[in-house]
């Protein structure tokens, strides 16, 4: 893999400062879980039906995504691995940018199967993680903090997640229209008349 930045390449290993400090640090590079090593397809059809349930409760309440919805994303998310494990990635990186020493050169290297470029100054440090694809997923600057970022595979999910219920919505909410269970954005508004009279 070739990992580049700042106008410098460098191929697949590690820099030596960054396998000297994983070996003193007892971190191993398989303790992060990779994105794209799915279990199953996050999209199967009791995924989908759930969304369509989803929406249609909340069609009934009249919340769009909901606490409810945005927990069942929340746990589609973590069990069909399309992010990686964040908490563990910060703290590990934290714990290399500890423990390297001052240098006026960028390091590049493969860390936990993702491509790393750190760098330690006087006043600021600063890291970038890359996914296999070169995507930016995460960055760290001691002045700002950390910046999460999602992965390819977690805004497709996204979109599509976000078209089912959209449609399950709309459709549950004309099916409500239908019904006269709920009154037309017309009707509506000619039945709530301002009185200014006073």
């Amino acid at each position: 893999m070739n990992v580049s930045g700042l106008g410098v390449s460098y191929k697949g290993h590690s820099s030596p400062v960054i396998e000297k400090i994983l070996k003193k640090s007892g971190i191993s590079n398989s303790n992060i879980s990779q994105v794209g090593k799915k279990n199953s397809s996050p999209l199967s059809e009791e995924v989908v039906n759930k969304i369509k349930t989803l929406a249609k409760e909340g069609a009934e309440k009249g919340i769009y995504m909901g606490e409810r919805y945005h927990n069942f994303y929340r746990q589609c998310v973590e069990t069909a691995n399309l992010r990686p494990d964040f908490s563990h990635l910060k703290a590990n990186i934290s714990s290399l940018l500890n423990r390297t020493p001052y240098s006026q050169n960028n390091l590049f290297g493969q860390i936990f199967g993702y491509s790393v470029e750190m760098g330690v100054g006087l006043t600021n440090d600063f890291a970038r993680v890359c996914d296999q694809n070169g995507n930016d997923i995460l960055w760290y600057d001691s002045r700002r903090g950390w910046v999460q970022f999602p992965t390819k595979e977690e805004e497709e999910f996204e979109r599509a997640t976000t078209a089912i219920y959209a449609e399950a919505y709309s459709l549950a909410r004309s099916e409500m229209r239908e019904k006269g269970l709920l009154e037309d954005k017309a009707t509506s508004f000619r039945n709530r008349r301002l009185d200014i009279s006073t």
